[in-house]
């Protein structure tokens, strides 16, 4: 339940759009539907960032994130990311979030013991799910 000052800051073309859109028939036609999903994953450090120094080769960090949705089709997982960020390409989008991705694949994958297929963006901005 939105206020009528909150429910003007919403983009109704741009949510009709995605309830339009292949990704989400997708996820409507899905085996399992995971929203929100928080999880807390140890992994070195230099998994986490591969810039890191490699002193610390050896030591672990905790990596904490929500997953916004993950679908399971058939036994095998696919990370759903949403993005609103106002870009003007898709290359900005793979830039920014394909590590965050990768890492959640790599948490999520584990944690719930089942292969990840494919890890997607789905940008409000430019009405497209990307790949990474």
């Amino acid at each position: 339940v939105l206020r009528a000052s909150e429910a003007g800051a919403v983009d109704t073309e741009k949510i009709s759009e995605f309830f339009a859109s292949e990704l989400y028939q997708r996820i409507k036609k899905a085996d399992k539907i995971y929203r929100e999903q928080k999880f807390a994953y140890l992994m070195s450090v230099c998994d986490a960032d591969p810039s890191a120094d490699i002193k610390y080769k050896d030591e672990t960090v905790l990596v904490q994130g929500i997953a916004d949705c993950i679908i399971e089709e058939h036994g095998v997982l696919t990370i759903i990311d949403y993005k609103t960020d106002r870009v003007k390409n898709v290359q900005t989008l793979k830039d920014h979030y394909s590590r965050q991705l990768e890492i959640y694949a790599d948490a999520f994958g584990k944690c719930m013991e089942k292969p990840v297929k494919e890890k997607l963006l789905y940008s409000f901005e430019l009405n497209k799910t990307v790949n990474i």
